[in-house]
């Protein structure tokens, strides 16, 4: 999560504390000298790690454990402006590089140990490309700017894998130390306009800090109920936490409640905490209103001091040790379980969990011990150098990661160079679906073993992005492809799974001489029936396959043609295909035939992780998997809808895709998948010929039905 005051969430989804903010010994102005340890604080702090932990290794048991990370924020700001204020107060200012010093000495050390550490064992442990990945995220992360980074991917996120990068949990860390950065200045130009006068600085304080709260606030609801992913992740939305810590610091001073008044406050702070954890889920709307449940405990726990009634359990040594050690043991737990995912193809069990968490506590404690402290009683007589150091240090670290990316960029220039050379379609023999055949052993049919696209730019490989749009749109683009001069007008309708049929629909719909209107949706299948990520209030589907009939009923449509991914309805196959086979009915009695296009199969590689990981690390031949658990991995909704639906058209692409019991990863030198799910769009083209023997007779067919 954060720095030494705080913590974060994994995303997709997903998402540190030191003991004491108090400074050591040493050159520290008197307002950053060691302060007695506050209980309740190393309480929070124990309290929010585990919310974090529990909730990234089984999200079932704690759904809204994510909270964690904004009780660390309130920590944050409550500490940090404690420290600064204080200092203002006594010295009349404040010391940015003092002060810039102390967080570099406090921060930087584990988190970049950590970014090293997770780099280094990337480049051995994970294919070329999903550590050119990792290297990317650890250059932002080194520069304290992972959040940003998180919040322009989220805007693409299309059902990934939550934890595809181990240093997704940098992005709360980001956030503090941009405030960190900006804070200081704020409360530095608080006692210029105080005129240096001590109570002046105190009594106006709250006045700046509680505007920036309502600022942000505003804006942290406003964004997140647009359905910005970003929200979650940007500085701007978050802000609010720490000054909420910070208007606290600034109100409550010196003073503390009464021993009966502080227990009952602190309880309740607990309560609202633990509440928020078991309540929300991934469908709560934060950080919007919902956000301010965990931050008022938070505050109310603090708010609480030491309330003698509590005291026993704060001092207890478990809660100690945990709240010690909860800044480096948030670092090291994200990475072991993405690490563990990646290797072991699948979630911890309980086991693993236990395992998990052993070895997270114990590289904790050894970072805590051996790095943490070390540097917390290093004296710094020269805070700028101080300062320079550490930004050096975050550069090295940041170099680490660059190397990755640029390893990888080389050795898909060299492939992609090979590429060019002799993989194109005219020169040489068929590549792609041409060279399947019934053993699917024909990975290679060109003398140099390259792929097209090569498996760094597989990502890349998307047809007609124009054309489609993300789930919380209400409508779906429409564009014209095929012969646009067509006498007949065919309806191609769907999720990002259409998409990617949709370079070969175009090819095919030009030779068949169709105009080809096409309705993708990324993320949102032609079904009327809401899928559980729009009751969760993250997409507007139904709304926009509403819009779609509307433009089929305006378009003279003859033929709607359609598929989708079967994983958009997981648990609710019997309902999808009962939504697919109302809707199709409907567009029959308005006289429109229907044509269904099943799902692919289902791509993992045996190996675990994606196809294009798999090639860049494993023998090609390799990446695939049997058909028989291919074709047994989902059920598919859309082809048991087709099935029960008379007069509807169906084609299971299957053998596009298998041989007799393989269904390969590479054929042909072309990689069939560019992620979890998708075809890349290269091969998606070299099926046409197959298409147009086996789709395009369907779809005539019901041309000629609709005709008579």
């Amino acid at each position: 999560m954060q720095p030494t005051d705080t913590l974060s969430r994994p995303a997709t989804p997903a998402r540190g504390a030191a003991p004491s903010d108090a400074a050591v010994a040493g050159t520290e102005p008197a307002a950053e000298r060691p302060r007695p340890l506050r209980l309740e604080v190393q309480t929070l702090r124990a309290i929010a790690v585990t919310l974090v932990v529990v909730y990234h290794l089984r999200p079932a048991s704690l759904p809204g454990g994510y909270v964690g990370v904004d009780v660390f924020f309130v920590i944050s700001g409550f500490l940090i402006s404690g420290h600064l204020l204080r200092e203002a107060e006594s010295t009349g200012g404040v010391s940015l590089t003092g002060f810039w010093a102390n967080r570099v000495r406090r921060i930087l050390p584990a988190a970049l140990a950590t970014v090293a550490v997770v780099t280094v064992t990337a480049s051995i442990a994970l294919p070329r490309t999903a550590a050119a990945e990792v290297g990317r995220a650890a250059v932002w992360s080194a520069l304290s700017a992972a959040n940003w980074l998180f919040a322009a991917q989220s805007v693409d996120y299309q059902a990934q894998s939550p934890d595809a990068s181990p240093f997704e949990h940098f992005w709360s860390l980001g956030v503090e130390e941009q405030f960190y950065l900006l804070w200081p200045l704020l409360v530095l130009g608080l006692a210029l306009l105080a005129r240096r006068r001590a109570a002046l600085i105190r009594r106006w304080a709250p006045l700046p800090f509680g505007l920036v709260l309502v600022a942000s606030l505003a804006y942290g609801v406003w964004l997140t109920a647009s359905g910005s992913e970003a929200a979650y992740f940007i500085t701007p939305t978050r802000m609010w936490e720490l000054a909420a810590g910070g208007l606290l610091a600034a109100l409550l001073g010196e003073r503390r409640l009464p021993p009966a008044a502080a227990a009952v406050v602190q309880a309740g702070g607990v309560g609202a905490i633990l509440t928020a954890a078991m309540v929300f889920t991934a469908a709560t709307p934060m950080p919007g209103w919902a956000a301010a449940l965990p931050v008022l405990g938070a505050l109310a726990v603090i708010a609480g001091g030491d309330a003698p009634v509590l005291r026993r359990v704060w001092a207890l040594r478990p809660v100690r040790f945990v709240g010690d050690v909860s800044y480096s043991l948030y670092l090291w737990h994200w990475p072991l379980l993405v690490f563990s995912r990646a290797l072991t193809g699948h979630a911890p069990g309980r086991l693993q969990s236990a395992a998990l968490v052993l070895g997270a506590l114990g590289l904790a404690f050894l970072s805590y011990r051996f790095i943490e402290q070390p540097f917390r009683r290093a004296r710094i007589r020269r805070p700028l150098r101080f300062v320079s150091a550490g930004l050096v240090a975050a550069l090295v670290a940041a170099s680490l990661g660059g190397a990755l990316v640029l390893r990888d960029r080389i050795a898909a220039d060299a492939d992609a160079a090979a590429g060019r050379v002799v993989l194109t379609p005219s020169a040489g023999a068929p590549i792609g679906w041409p060279a399947l055949d019934a053993a699917a052993d024909r990975t290679w049919v060109r003398p140099q073993h390259v792929t097209v696209p090569e498996p760094a730019q597989a990502g890349n490989d998307i047809p007609f992005p124009r054309c489609t749009t993300g789930h919380l749109d209400p409508r779906s683009p429409v564009c014209v492809l095929g012969d646009p001069r067509g006498d007949v007008t065919v309806a191609f309708v769907g999720d990002s799974h259409a998409v990617m049929w949709s370079g070969a629909m175009d090819l095919l719909a030009k030779q068949e001489h169709w105009r080809l209107l096409t309705l993708m949706h990324n993320s949102c299948p032609f079904n009327l029936r809401p899928r559980e990520m729009e009751r969760s209030g993250h997409s507007n589907c139904t709304t926009a396959v509403r819009y779609g009939m509307e433009v089929l009923r305006s378009r003279h449509v003859r033929v709607v043609l359609t598929t989708g991914w079967r994983g958009d309805f997981p648990r609710e196959v019997r309902g999808a295909a009962d939504g697919y086979s109302s809707l199709w009915r409907t567009l029959q009695q308005e006289g429109m035939a229907v044509v269904a296009l099943g799902d692919t199969p289902a791509p993992p590689s045996a190996t675990g992780g994606t196809i294009p990981d798999c090639v860049a690390a494993h023998d090609p031949a390799t990446c695939g998997r049997s058909r028989k658990a291919a074709e047994s991995f989902q059920p598919d909704p859309l082809l048991r809808a087709a099935a029960e639906t008379p007069g509807v058209g169906v084609l299971d692409p299957v053998d596009a895709f298998c041989g007799t019991t393989w269904c390969p990863g590479v054929i042909g030198n072309v990689l069939v998948y560019r992620d979890l799910n998708h075809i890349t769009d290269t091969y998606a083209r070299t099926t046409v010929p197959w298409l147009r023997r086996h789709l395009a007779p369907i779809v005539q067919q019901r041309l000629a039905g609709a005709t008579s």
